[in-house]
């Protein structure tokens, strides 16, 4: 069986708190995030999960704060896009 995009994650094991900071601190765990090899899988999977539920953008996934997401997410519905959020990205040149 293909292992999971989950699987190859850097921060696979780490305390899942450090995914959940204080609003007003700047969190490390970005510097994880920088270096991951499936960065991209995570924001695209954040992404859509926040889509399906309707928003509810919580914590630090795919090297992105709650709030950036939530920003991508209505510039990606404003501009009528069926990219995945990484390819949306990219096309913006972000």
């Amino acid at each position: 069986m293909a292992a999971s995009w989950r699987d190859l994650a850097r921060c696979r094991g780490m305390d899942t708190d450090l995914f959940f900071p204080e609003p007003d601190v700047v969190p490390t765990v970005l510097e994880v995030c920088a270096v991951c090899p499936v960065r991209d899988a995570c924001l695209d999977d954040a992404v859509a999960v926040e889509t399906r539920e309707g928003g509810g953008a919580y914590g630090i996934r795919g090297g992105m704060i709650a709030s950036h997401r939530a920003r991508l997410l209505s510039r990606m519905k404003r501009s009528g896009t069926i990219l995945s959020a990484s390819q949306f990205l990219t096309k913006e040149g972000a």
